[in-house]
């Protein structure tokens, strides 16, 4: 008997905290916004693909290690390499405050990308680790 109540609280307490994970993500415009722990929580998992859409010296000034330069400044490279990309792969997005990457990830949704994430308020906000230490 005691099993089972430690096994329903364990239970109870699993789906309290999926439930509150998926509440506490922001949608805009059909595409999840994610904060910090959101993002990192996902961002080594397999199947997701962190792509940075600032410009080249922004990215090489700071970035979050793993991820791939997209510049959408550079509309046509941009369009090029979208077309490039796996769609069913999942893809997690940021530039410098959030406004470049979530056009980004309106374009990957217009291509028929259905899993793609942005890192809320951008580089400027990220609390994690950066390849040169700084932040742009």
């Amino acid at each position: 008997m005691k099993k089972n109540h430690i096994i329903f609280s364990f239970l109870a307490i699993l789906v309290s905290s999926f439930t509150f994970l998926h509440c506490s993500v922001t949608k805009v415009d059909g595409i999840k916004r994610l904060d910090n722990e959101q993002f990192r929580n996902l961002m080594n998992r397999e199947g997701y693909v962190i792509l940075d859409v600032r410009t080249p010296k922004e990215y090489d000034s700071a970035r979050i290690e793993g991820s791939v330069l997209m510049n959408v400044l550079d509309t046509t490279t941009f369009y090029t390499k979208i077309n490039e990309l796996d769609p069913n792969k999942k893809y997690l997005l940021y530039c410098r405050t959030g406004k470049r990457s979530m056009t980004a990830a309106k374009a990957l949704k217009q291509k028929g990308f259905r899993q793609v994430y942005d890192l809320q308020n951008g580089i400027k906000g990220w609390d994690g680790p950066t390849i040169s230490g700084k932040k742009e």
